[in-house]
């Protein structure tokens, strides 16, 4: 997902900028499809289970000792 430059190369920053800015339909596809990352990966409900697991599994790692 998305357009990768060199770290530290202002010049490949600017390639990979102008390509997006020259190409609506990639814009839009690739926007579409970090928006769907953000939502499956980092969502609230994600984060609550993620967090409840995380809780769940030290209590009965406690409840074991």
């Amino acid at each position: 997902y998305g357009r990768y430059a060199v770290l530290g190369d202002s010049v490949s920053l600017a390639a990979q900028l102008e390509t997006l800015l020259d190409d609506p339909i990639l814009r839009e596809k690739l926007g579409s499809a970090l928006r769907q990352r953000a939502i499956d990966h980092f969502s609230w409900e994600n984060a609550g289970n993620l967090i409840y697991s995380t809780y769940t599994a030290l209590l009965n790692r406690h409840k074991a000792s």
